[in-house]
């Protein structure tokens, strides 16, 4: 008796013999590079302290090399989506990049620094990129999302809350319980301050940003990642 073919998921097929279902796992297109420092690329299988999922094909993640000290991330990649993480001499901590909605574009610029549980979603719809530049640092749990959790239409049923692409630019920092929300473009050598919302552009480079919803409450500044008493 033959296996009889039900349907397919984007990692699966799936067949049905006798009272059983079985999986059938497809051949995928799906590619993890090391990003040499000679230029040259190089595909492996893993990357020390971070968890990989392909949910679909044709995705490629890109890791720069010397490669970050990651610890405990995870990374999610559906159909033909594109993540890059550049080299860091800081560690990488449960750090979420989910990028399971299909064309999902992810852009991690060179000595990001991430203290702990950082989650950047772009999940929900497809078609959606988050760039963020160079030396930006994250304190724990901040969230950067492309789109929002569920739909809000006009009174014809029109979606009205389509998500935006989101981009940090060089030397970003988001202090702890910080949210980024969909459509915003935060200017060079920001600070955003403990537990702000962040749901327009913050477009004053060299400014601190706080509250619900983020605002300038000073300018004329600029930060660094090593405590006073250290510099």
């Amino acid at each position: 008796m033959d296996a009889k073919f039900i349907t397919e998921t984007n990692t699966h097929y799936v067949f049905k013999f006798l009272f059983f279902k079985i999986k059938i796992r497809k051949k995928m297109n799906n590619k993890i590079i090391l990003l040499l420092e000679n230029g040259e690329e190089k595909v492996v299988k893993k990357v020390k302290g971070i968890d990989i999922k392909f949910k679909g094909d044709n995705s490629v993640v890109k890791i720069g090399c010397p490669v970050a000290d990651f610890r405990d991330c995870t990374i999610y990649a559906g159909n033909n989506c594109q993540i890059f993480i550049d080299t860091s001499e800081y560690f990488i901590r449960n750090t979420i990049i989910n990028a399971s909605a299909d064309n999902s574009t992810v852009k991690i610029g060179k000595d990001c620094y991430s203290f702990d549980n950082l989650e950047i979603l772009l999940h929900r719809e497809p078609n959606l990129s988050v760039t963020i530049g160079d030396r930006c640092m994250f304190g724990t749990n901040v969230v950067i999302r492309t789109s929002d959790a569920h739909t809000i239409t006009d009174l014809e049923g029109n979606v009205i809350n389509f998500g935006k692409n989101v981009v940090l630019k060089d030397h970003v920092w988001c202090a702890m319980n910080t949210t980024v929300l969909k459509g915003v473009t935060i200017a060079e050598n920001s600070c955003v301050a403990t537990g702000a919302i962040v749901s327009k552009d913050l477009p004053i480079p060299n400014s601190i940003y706080g509250g619900i919803p983020a605002k300038q409450v000073k300018t004329g500044i600029n930060w660094d990642k090593k405590r006073l008493l250290n510099m």
